[in-house]
């Protein structure tokens, strides 16, 4: 399945493009650092069912990973929109639902994956703690 590629940034949380009755945000703090903006959307369908999706607002000129890569336009979306790569998504799982490029700034819907995601918690002092903390997590898991 390929990825959706909406007309504007609001698309991507209008309920009519994600085929939704209703979509609300909820509160989302991640601990990246690359200035991206990032909001948790949950949409109700009209079959009852909930779907979970993060938003990623990116605008190159603002973050310290497109600057320093010289990414003028956008390196996620463009992959996604390079049909050449379409094949990689048949050995991979896409987590990406939907995107929207608006002049120099893109949106990116993805699959809400929070609850596989290691905490970033600082793990351990030595060696030996960070391998009983690694333990512990992945019994958790």
């Amino acid at each position: 399945m390929h990825t959706l590629r909406l007309d504007c940034l609001a698309d991507l949380t209008d309920p009519v493009s994600l085929g939704a009755v209703s979509v609300r945000e909820d509160p989302l703090s991640t601990v990246g650092f690359s200035g991206a903006a990032h909001r948790r959307l949950v949409a109700v369908l009209s079959s009852g069912e909930t779907r979970h999706f993060v938003l990623k607002l990116c605008d190159p000129a603002r973050e310290w990973t497109a600057l320093r890569s010289g990414d003028r336009v956008g390196r996620e979306w463009s992959v996604l929109a390079e049909r050449s790569l379409d094949a990689v998504w048949d050995a991979f799982v896409s987590p990406y639902v939907a995107y929207a490029v608006e002049r120099d700034r893109s949106g990116l819907l993805m699959e809400d994956l929070g609850a596989h995601v290691f905490p970033d918690v600082h793990l351990a002092n030595s060696p030996d703690e960070a391998l009983t903390k690694a333990r512990q997590l992945a019994a958790a898991v």
